[in-house]
Order: structure tokens, then sequence, then C-alpha cells
């Protein structure tokens, strides 16, 4: 006969049947258990690359500055890291103890890394003697209008790994992690997660497996 279409077996319309729709949804569910944790694995796997990449590349601009001036820069700024943020949105910190000086000393406090805020001065309160010495230091202080710490009272920030091995001799150089917290022991269960510089650079990467 004519004038009846055909419809077929899914129904009137042609549509998802109920089942059919039960089982879409439980195989999406299932996809999602599996593969959220293993996305979440595989992005917190990535950003500690970039952290440790970041960090070797920090570290090394300086020991070059080093290596050039005779000294350490007093913060991050002079070697061309001003601001430098890390993979999730942290600070990286430099303690530079040779002159009591460095970066992220507000998100140091809210990490639980100083007791006290540190007085902050502008490069012009930094002493002569630091400026004079060569012409690229000048050159390179003047590039950033930056702001150091000073006052900083290196046994009470020095990084360590148990109660009197201190990470690093010449300076520290981490990051907080993902969890934004911290200690200045990074056997600390706050620490775990932080991305550091140890061994006066022979070590890059996460406290936990330090």
């Amino acid at each position: 006969m004519t004038g009846q279409p055909n419809r077929g077996a899914r129904g009137d319309d042609g549509g998802f049947t109920l089942l059919e729709l039960c089982i879409v949804v439980a195989v999406l569910a299932i996809l999602a258990v599996v593969g959220v944790p293993q996305y979440s694995a595989a992005l917190r796997t990535a950003r500690i690359g970039k952290a440790k990449f970041e960090l070797r590349t920090i570290s090394t601009a300086i020991d070059s500055f080093r290596v050039v001036n005779g000294e350490l820069p007093l913060a991050l700024g002079v070697v061309g890291f001003p601001g430098k943020t890390d993979p999730w949105g942290n600070p990286y910190f430099y303690l530079n103890y040779e002159h009591g000086t460095g970066d992220g000393w507000e998100a140091a406090m809210r990490a639980g890394l100083l007791e006290a805020p540190k007085p902050k001065v502008k490069t012009q309160a930094i002493p002569p003697s630091l400026l004079k010495e060569t012409a690229v230091k000048q050159r390179q202080l003047a590039r950033y209008d930056f702001e150091v710490s000073t006052a900083i009272e290196v046994v009470d920030t020095q990084r360590r790994t148990g109660p009197n091995l201190p990470l690093n001799s010449d300076y520290d150089l981490f990051t907080i992690g993902p969890d934004g917290l911290s200690a200045i022991s990074i056997d600390s269960q706050f620490s775990l997660d932080d991305v550091i510089r140890a061994n006066n650079g022979a070590y890059f990467g996460v406290a936990s497996e330090y």
C-alpha cells in the first residue's frame, strides 16, 4: 500500500530508544572515570617538566651573570625574568644568600617560609659598590624598575632537608608547586610537591624525589 511511510524498527520518529540513550550515558561515564585521572596526571607531569626546564633556564642565566660579574644578581629582573611565574601561576622564588636579596617574599610569607615581612627598597638603595664595578652590571640593573628585599636573615630562610642540611650554599631557586604551600624544610608535607634546585644546581626536580 502507499501513503504510509516505512518508519523502521526505531519507532515512529526514528530516534534513539531509552535503552540506547542509557548505554551512551554509561559509556561516557566510563570514559570520564578512566580519562579524567589520566588527563590530570599527564597535565601534572607536563607542568612539572615545564617548571624543571624553566628553573634550569633561570639558573643558567644566574650562573652566567655570576661568571661575568663576579657575584650573583640581586633579583631575577636583572637576568631577564622579572615577575616570572611557574606553570601553576605562583612566583618563582629566588633567595640570594650572598647579598640577602631575592624574589617572591610576599608569596613566601603566604607560604609560611618567612615569619615576618621584610622591608623593600627601590634599586637606588642598593649599595653603590654593587653598581660601579662593571658597566655591564650598571646596564643590567638599569633595565628594570624592580624591587628587592633586604635585611634577610639567611639562617631563617635558607631551605634545607633535615635539620641542618641546606639545599644549596649559594642561592635557592624553586617553585612551591601546585598546592601553593611550602615550608623551610623540603621534608615537610607542604614542600613535597615543590619543584626545586638543590645541591648547588646538581639536581632539578620534585622535592619528594630528592
